[in-house]
Parts: C-alpha cells; sequence; structure tokens
C-alpha cells in the first residue's frame, strides 16, 4: 500500500492553491488482523484504480476540476 498512497499522495501535492478541485474518499480494506496477505487484496486493487483515475482527471489539460482523493481505512471487513 505505501507506493501507491505516495502516488495518491503526490497527485494530491501537484494540486495548486488556486486550482478548482473535488475531493473524494476511499473508504476500504487497507489493513488485516491476520498474517493473509489475501485480506487486504481488495483494497490495494480498489485504490490502485482510484489512483488511476485521479492521474488521468488530473493529467488531462482541458479539465476544469482537478481531484483530491483521500483514504479511509475501514480495516479487515470494513469493522473498523
Amino acid at each position: 500500500f505505501e507506493r501507491i498512497e505516495q502516488a495518491i499522495r503526490y497527485e494530491n501535492d501537484d494540486i495548486e492553491a488556486d486550482d478548482a478541485y473535488v475531493t473524494v474518499v476511499y473508504a476500504g480494506p487497507l489493513t488485516a488482523t491476520g498474517k493473509d496477505p489475501e485480506a487486504t487484496r481488495k483494497g490495494l486493487e480498489e485504490l490502485t484504480g482510484v489512483y488511476l483515475q485521479q492521474r488521468a482527471v488530473n493529467k488531462t489539460l482541458r479539465r476544469s476540476v482537478k481531484l483530491r482523493v483521500l483514504t479511509a481505512n475501514g480495516g479487515e471487513d470494513m469493522l473498523r
């Protein structure tokens, strides 16, 4: 998750103070209680998709509004 979260932070940081933007929150399973890496696979795949869309929106020259992404960790099975 570290690499994708850092990529999202970089995209967020590229938004200038005078840019118009909207903020969306991704809420998903970013951590798990056990050691099974499959427990967070869905969250990683979803967050990667969110980042790819954020990058596509923010890098399109004719877009008047940029996309800022925040994350919320729902934990394993969204029990947090």
